[in-house]
């Protein structure tokens, strides 16, 4: 009877979703339960922590125990050709994407359903797309593809909106191949479909500050609305799809900089140097970056402040791994008095990072505007020693390898 039942509870549609939590709670289901975790896909199985929730906030733990019990035979017998380790690592970063994705779109305001194949669904939100809610937000963990675009379009026309034009949200971690960039202007020119990508990259980086969410958001929203121009673009391009050529210069930046070569990018005013440190960062993302405007450093000392900026960000990168937090430097130093100091202290950075499953060393320095710091002729002298401070002398401790920088200017 259970076996004939538990045909009931497979498979995916949403119905079906809502039986399993219907009955979840009920004794004559057990079995079923019991059923469906050697029966339902490995990654599927590992995804129902409705019983973990439902035990813990119930302190009935009759059927999740069994359940995980069993679930733990299952994985036992795939250890042994590794399939277990990439499965659990697969089902990891679709967990962490997931809630990323979830907070960030609290954090804006929207109200979101949980729902099953790593997607969500926005219900309502205070953001321009509040005109086509109900709206799916679909997060790929690898590269998307045509099929996953074509997925997004026909989840949102499954849900009941007043709106004539469905709209959908495509989170992805690595850009979209051809074959998805070319559904992408399908859909948009043939359906008329509202499709808005965003890199999980700069949606890690804006939380959890509430504004940048907000503002990063809107960003999206107003490129890739109906009626937006891709080349009227007044500030530098973080969207990696709006980003086109320069592919080589990126490649040979990246090189240059995981050799720890320091690196001086110059241009024309407005000739796209600041959208290349954001496509660069975007590329090296596996690497901790710490990216500074200098155009607020203008005075004869900064080296202090620049210094307490550059531990700061480093201080917020999202780790497994607790990072270690300083005092500020004092501000009526300068920039030859700290750096022994400020040398160590990024050093303690790299040696905690380099324990770190998310990040590779080295850590690297993206100086934005540079020319803001670099010293004139009618600048005080004290401006010119902060800009070319002495060496310091650093203890004999073989550091790991400091940080590389590439700055920006104009000629």
């Amino acid at each position: 009877m259970e076996f004939f039942l538990v045909q009931n509870f497979r498979f995916e549609s949403e119905e079906i979703q809502e039986r399993i939590i219907q009955h979840i709670n009920e004794p004559r289901f057990r079995g079923v339960y019991l059923l469906l975790a050697n029966l339902l896909p490995l990654d599927a199985a590992l995804e129902m922590r409705g019983l973990i929730e439902y035990a813990a906030n119930t302190k009935n733990h009759i059927l999740s125990d069994t359940f995980v019990q069993l679930l733990n035979l299952r994985l036992l017998r795939w250890r042994e050709d590794g399939t277990l380790k990439l499965l659990l690592q697969q089902h990891e970063q679709k967990s962490q994407s997931l809630d990323l994705v979830a907070k960030f779109l609290e954090i804006v305001g929207a109200k979101i359903k949980h729902e099953k194949e790593l997607h969500l669904t926005i219900e309502t939100t205070e953001s321009s797309l509040s005109i086509y809610t109900p709206l799916p937000v679909l997060i790929t963990v690898d590269t998307p593809t045509d099929q996953d675009v074509i997925r997004l379009v026909e989840i949102a026309q499954e849900l009941a909106t007043e709106h004539t034009q469905k709209a959908g949200i495509l989170i992805y971690k690595v850009p979209p191949d051809t074959t998805a960039r070319m559904e992408i202007a399908k859909v948009r020119l043939r359906d008329h479909f509202v499709l808005i990508p965003i890199p999980l990259t700069s949606i890690e980086k804006a939380l959890p500050n509430k504004y940048e969410c907000r503002g990063l958001l809107e960003e999206y929203c107003d490129r890739y609305l109906q009626r937006a121009d891709f080349f009227d673009d007044k500030n530098a391009i973080s969207d990696t799809l709006s980003f086109f050529g320069r592919t080589e210069l990126l490649q040979r930046l990246g090189e240059e900089l995981l050799r720890y070569q320091g690196v001086g990018l110059f241009g024309l005013r407005k000739s796209g140097k600041t959208s290349v440190l954001l496509q660069l960062g975007f590329m090296l993302r596996e690497y901790p970056i710490v990216h500074i405007d200098l155009q607020r450093y203008g005075g004869s000392r900064y080296g202090a402040a620049l210094f307490n900026d550059i531990l700061q960000g480093l201080s917020t990168l999202e780790t497994e791994i607790s990072l270690p937090q300083f005092e500020p430097f004092s501000l009526d130093k300068s920039a030859a008095e700290l750096t022994g100091e400020f040398i160590q202290r990024i050093s303690e950075y790299a040696r905690v990072i380099q324990k770190s499953h998310k990040y590779k060393l080295p850590i690297l320095c993206f100086l934005d505007e540079v020319e803001r710091i670099i010293p004139t002729s009618e600048d005080s002298r004290e401006k010119a020693e902060e800009f070319n401070r002495p060496l310091a002398k650093v203890p004999n401790t073989s550091p790991p390898a400091p940080p590389q920088t590439i700055g920006e200017g104009r000629l």
